[in-house]
Parts: C-alpha cells; structure tokens; sequence
C-alpha cells in the first residue's frame, strides 16, 4: 500500500470508522432506555436536530477540506519527492526537484537537490579515476579490435546454445541482412548480437563441428578446431574453422566460428582442372595417332629396314609413353597444390554414416537405411563434400533409375574405406557413371563443385557392380587415415571486437518467457508512422524503424528502417509532422512485403512502444495480408511511465526524455522515436527494479493494471496524438 493509500485510510477511513461506531453505540443506548427516557429525549431534541446536523455538516467539511490541505501540503509533495530522489539516485543524477508543499518540504528538496550536487561532483571524481585507471586497458581493446576488424576471415563467436556474442565486419558482409537478399534455396535469417548462429547457414554442419570439437576438446584438453565446408547465402562455399570455448574444468560454454568464402577459388580450380583435362585428353589422342602411323608405315616397309624401323618405333613410343606418364604426375601435383585450401580432417567412418542417413531423411525423397555404423575405422577428407555427393547420388539413382529404397553401409578392405549404396535392381551402367563424374555437387548450371573434383580431391574412385539375389551397389572408395596427426592447440582471441557482448556466454537462450529478468531480454523497441490515426478507417504504415537492445545496451549497428508505399495518397496534415509525402514513398515495398521482414527482425524478442496499442493495432491489422502473426509479448513505454511516476501528469516521449536525462532523436521519424524509446526503456528498467518489477510476467501484469484514467484524455482530443508525440490531424 503507497502513502497516500495509507494517508486515506488513516485520514478518512478511520475517523469515519469511528463516526459510524459512536452512532451504532449511540442508537444502541438509545433503544435500551425506557419508553418515557426515549420520549423525553426525543422531545428535548427535537427543536434542535437541524442545527445538530447542520454543525455536523459544516465539521465533517472543514474536517475534509483540512484533511485536503494536508494532502496536497505534506503527501504529495512527499511522495513526489520520494520518486525524484530515486530518479536522482538511479538514473539520472542532474534532475533536481522541484520545491513544492510545505516550507518543512521545500527545505527537504533544497537539501535533497544540494546532496545530489554533492553526488554528482563525487560521481564525477570516481569517473575520473576511472577512467585514468581504465585508460590502459582500453588502450589495449583498442588494438585487439582492430585486429579482429580486419581479419580476412569472418569472425562469430557464440556460446553453447549458438546465440551469437560477438561478430566482425566481415561476418556482416558475408551474411544479408535480411531474407530478401537471400537466394532462392537457402533462407537465412539476421546477423545479430543474441540471435541463433543456426538460422543462418545449415544447422546440421555446425551441429557436427560442435559435438566432433567438443569430443576432442574431452580427449585431448586442448582447444582442437574442427575444419569443415558449409553451404553459405547464394550457394556459395564456405570454408569454417570451429574454435570451442572453454569454461572451468575444461567445460565447453560456447565456440568461435571462422569463416572464409572459397567458391571462387574453387570455381578457378575447377576450370584449371578443366584446361588440364582437355590438354591431357589431346595429347593422348596425339600420341595415339602418332603410333597408329608407325605401325601402318612398319606395314609398307621393306622386310630389310624393319629391324630399324622397329627401333625407331620403340623409342618413339618410349617417348610418349614418358611424356604421358610425366603429365599424369603433374596432373596429381597440381591438384594437391591446388586443393591445399580444403579442410582436410580426419573423421570416423561412423560418424560420416550417421551425417549422410540423417541429412537424407530431409532431402533425398526415397527411403534410406543405415544397415551398418562403419565401426571406429578413421578416413580423411572434408565431410560437407562428401555428404553433399553421397546426396547427389541418391537424387540420381531415384530420378534415373527410379530406386525407391538404399541401403547406406561401410566398410573397410586393405587401405580403403568404402561407402556402399545398395538397392534393389541393375547396376549403374559405366558409361552413367563417366557421365554422372561431371554432376553438379554445388551450383547449378554453372557449377562450383561437381563430383569429379571431389572424388579428385580425396583420391577417391568409385564402381557399380550386381551382387547377390537381385541387388547392385555404388560404392566409393576413400583412403584410410595410416597415421593419428598431431592438432595443435589453437587460440583465437576476440576481446575487443566492437560488436560484442560476452554477458551472453552464460545465457543458454534469448526467448523471452514470463519468469525472464528484465535485464537479460532482447527487445525489439519500434515505431511506426502512418497516414493517419485511424486503421479502421483505411489508415496505413508510411515507416517501419526498429532498434535492439540486448542484455541491457542498444546494438546500434542492429537497426531496422524501411519506408512503405501505403497504396493511397498521404494527407498533407500527416506530411507536416513525419514528411512523408508520396514522391518519397513512390516505388518503395508495400506493407505486405516489409512486415514478413520486421517479424523475423523482432523474432524471439518482446516488443516495445511508446503507447504500444496504437502500433500494435495497425501491426495486427495487417498481419494476414503479410502471412505472419506476431506472437511475441509487449510492453508499452508509456504505462511503464505511469507505473513508476505515478504523480507526473506528463508521459509524452519529450517529458519522460527531459525527466530520464535521455536524448531526443530526430522527432516524428520513426527510427529516432525509436531510438529514444530504446533510451527510455533502459533508464526505466532500474526503476522498475525498486518497486520489485524485475520480470517480464510482472511487467506485463502490471502494466495491465495501469489505471486507463492515468492517460490525459485531452491530449487525445480530435486531431491530435500528444501522448505519442504526433500531431495528425484526422481527415
């Protein structure tokens, strides 16, 4: 119960308690005298009952009016005051009170605002030391910044659970920014402190890099990485190099991931291979035609010069044969040279196996089988490729030769490891298989990689044969690992990256839920501007503008903000306050197709407004014309107000910026309004805190219990919106 609850109670409640008790006991003396005592009295009080009430009227008034005086006098101001001390002392030391009430309550704030110059003057002391004792190790963050800044390689690191804490500039390069520059076939979604690695490459390599880098980290106590290849936005090839992190006792609590975009070189591999290919091929051809002519001439020739010409042939066929075999050497030199960029690494056949089962039971429509796990026999090669070919088989043998279920298995035989695809039916004919080499593993009609190169790169070849009982198999034959190789231990240091947040290591989630601290959310803080304040009357979203805010601090990199074309012309009270007019808004992207991308921007955070009801209102009335439904929780900047400064009359952003201490960011735009909403939250969320608001369930709760009669209904009057900042006129 707050002070003036209580004031009420004592004040009113009590004296009228005991009015009423003293009437009861009144009447109560009254009806147990005898007939005669109650006739006496009745007619001695009788003349002057008017009076009696009349006295009682004029007390009970100036006992309320005295009552009324002291509240506004003494309660008041002491409950104001209480609420600007903590102002003072939590978020925004340069506000001082204002001196109302009393003279006792205006020598009180007097002294209040002189300990909060005191406050500051020391604050700012303390900073300054700070900041001297501090300046060394900034120094230092500063040159570990740069360095992750301009590594070559994209830099993300992310915790156990895969929400990313730290990102570099080239990570933001190489993954969209949203799914609307994603290629067609792989969605990805956005790059974001607090946002899942997962959702934007394939989850199911990075799932293997973890558990296969976790496994050794276990084994070996040090920090092993895992090389592996990936498909990235756009097909293109990635090359990966993953990092775990470990916490005490060698316990991994996340990992850092290294990427590097390799499709072009190994496009250029490709047509060198191709170059090669064709020289190699000519030659063969020549040298053949060259032996073709010895041995007609030998034909023609007179019986007592064949001994010569014989001679002449041999050396001539030596020479070729020479020349052929010095080729074929250099062939396999470059390739090795060439393919040095591969993540080459030992894996067990097992765990190859299991990756191929589970990877085509999604893409691969026919059924699959794994009749054997391969044992711990160990191969090396790069396990993306591998899979990726294995898959391309499978599609191949369902489309052209119409096999609806493989049986997927290893196994071992001298120094080869072999993975056997078996079915029911024929064998794929040789002239397929020298036809199926050239099939694109990744790519299309120009192909990055196809299965030639990388049967190629793991000095890999592979046969179809009939078997027993009706059934054919595929098999590829792969090098078995001879010799365990020693892996170094890597350290990656990314302290210092700009975009960071290393709080988030020790957060398995972002989600929000009921019973999440505030502090620890992620939240979507947005606004929108519109053509008019009316949706049910046609009004429509002008701009979207969303900022982050995670783990207590707005990613400012992190933004969201995109006009929109509202399919009907912008009145010109409206173009006065945000200006937008139609010009500016002519081509731009319609509501239906800038929604599904804010959804996915704001996905697994709470969104915040400033008198959210009115954004979430045109949100929800487009919703199904942009095919999405936004389900995440909300709290509204506005009643958080009202909740912690329930005395203030003012709760428009310009109030609460000026009573906070927070900045003003451009004005009835929709990504300054929110920037400043974000600032606003921020400064809120420790006030919340001393009034026991530290959840997000509570929040909510209360925010619900907000008083609708706290809202200045005149700042809602015909043409205007005041308490958000906008004036529109209604047409």
């Amino acid at each position: 119960m707050n002070l003036k609850h209580k004031f009420w109670l004592v004040g009113v409640g009590l004296p009228g308690l005991a009015f009423v008790t003293l009437v009861i006991f009144g009447v109560y003396l009254f009806m147990s005298l005898p007939p005669e005592a109650q006739s006496a009295c009745q007619q001695t009080l009788h003349p002057y009952l008017g009076w009696i009430f009349f006295g009682l009227f004029f007390a009970l008034m100036a006992y309320l009016l005295l009552v009324s005086d002291i509240f506004h006098a003494y309660i008041l101001p002491l409950d104001r005051i209480s609420e600007e001390t903590t102002l003072i002392a939590t978020v925004n030391p340069g506000h001082r009170i204002l001196p109302a009430g009393c003279d006792e309550f205006k020598r009180l704030a007097k002294s209040i605002n002189e300990a909060a110059e005191h406050l500051q003057g020391l604050q700012q002391t303390v900073g300054d030391h700070l900041q001297k004792v501090t300046a060394e190790l900034e120094r230092e963050r500063s040159i570990l910044a740069a360095v992750i800044a301009h590594l070559p390689q994209a830099v993300i690191a992310a915790n156990a659970a895969g929400n990313i804490l730290l990102y570099n500039q080239q990570a933001r390069r190489m993954f969209p920014r949203s799914e609307q520059e994603c290629q067609e076939g792989f969605v990805c979604g956005f790059l974001g402190l607090g946002r899942s690695v997962y959702s934007l490459v394939e989850p199911c390599m990075l799932e293997y890099a973890w558990q296969t880098g976790v496994s050794r980290l276990s084994r070996e106590k040090e920090y092993a990485g895992v090389p592996f290849m990936l498909r990235g936005p756009g097909d293109r090839l990635l090359k990966g190099d993953m990092v775990p992190i470990a916490g005490q006792q060698k316990r991994p609590i996340g990992f850092i991931l290294l990427l590097e975009d390799v499709s072009a070189r190994i496009y250029q591999e490709r047509n060198a291979m191709d170059i090669l290919d064709w020289f190699v091929e000519e030659t063969q051809a020549q040298t053949a035609g060259v032996c073709a002519s010895i041995d007609e001439l030998l034909n023609r020739d007179r019986p007592q010069s064949e001994d010569s010409l014989r001679t002449y042939r041999s050396m001539i066929c030596d020479t070729v044969f020479g020349l052929r075999m010095d080729l074929q050497q250099g062939m396999g030199e470059l390739s090795q040279i060439l393919g040095t960029d591969w993540p080459i690494h030992r894996m067990r056949l097992q765990d190859l196996l299991h990756l191929i089962h589970s990877e085509a039971r999604i893409a691969v429509p026919m059924q699959v089988h794994l009749s054997m796990a391969g044992g711990d026999h160990v191969l090396e090669g790069e396990i993306f490729t591998l899979v990726q070919t294995v898959l391309t088989l499978l599609g191949m043998l369902r489309q052209e030769h119409d096999v609806q279920t493989v049986w997927c298995s290893g196994k071992v035989q001298g120094a080869y490891v072999y993975i056997v695809l078996t079915w029911r039916g024929e064998p794929v004919p040789a002239n397929a298989l020298t036809a199926w080499r050239m099939r694109p593993v990744l790519g299309g009609e120009d192909p990055v990689l196809r299965i030639r190169d990388v049967l190629k790169r793991h000095c890999a070849d592979w046969s179809s044969r009939a078997g027993y009982a009706g059934l054919a198999d595929l098999s590829i034959a792969l090098p078995l690992a001879v010799a365990e190789k020693t892996e170094g231990a890597v350290d990656h240091q990314a302290e210092g990256q700009p975009m960071y947040d290393f709080a988030l290591l020790d957060q398995s989630t972002g989600e929000a839920e009921g019973n999440s601290r505030l502090g620890e959310l992620m939240f979507t803080v947005f606004d929108l501007e519109t053509t008019g304040l009316d949706v049910r009357s046609g009004d429509e979203i002008v701009a979207v503008a969303g900022v982050r805010v995670v783990n207590g601090r707005i990613v400012e990199h992190e933004v969201f903000e995109q006009l929109v074309d509202p399919g009907r012309a912008v009145p010109q009270e409206a173009v006065r306050v945000h200006g937008l007019d139609n010009e500016r808004l002519q081509g731009k992207p319609r509501i239906e197709e800038v929604l599904p991308l804010f959804y996915k921007f704001a996905e697994g955070t709470v969104l915040v407004a400033h008198c959210a009801d009115f954004d979430i209102g045109f949100l929800r009335a487009r919703e199904e014309r942009a095919g999405i439904c936004f389900s995440n929780p909300v709290l509204d900047t506005f009643k958080l107000s009202v909740l912690v400064h329930p005395t203030q009359k003012k709760h428009d952003l310009e109030s609460i910026s000026e009573r906070l201490g927070t900045r003003l960011h451009s004005r009835h735009s929709a990504l300054g309004d929110a920037w400043t909403t974000a600032e606003i939250l921020l400064r809120l969320l420790p006030l919340l805190a001393q009034q026991g608001i530290t959840t997000l369930h509570h929040a909510v709760e209360a925010s619900r219990s907000t008083k609708s009669a706290q809202l200045d209904m005149n700042s809602l009057s015909i043409g205007t919106n005041d308490y958000r900042g906008n004036q529109i006129p209604v047409s």
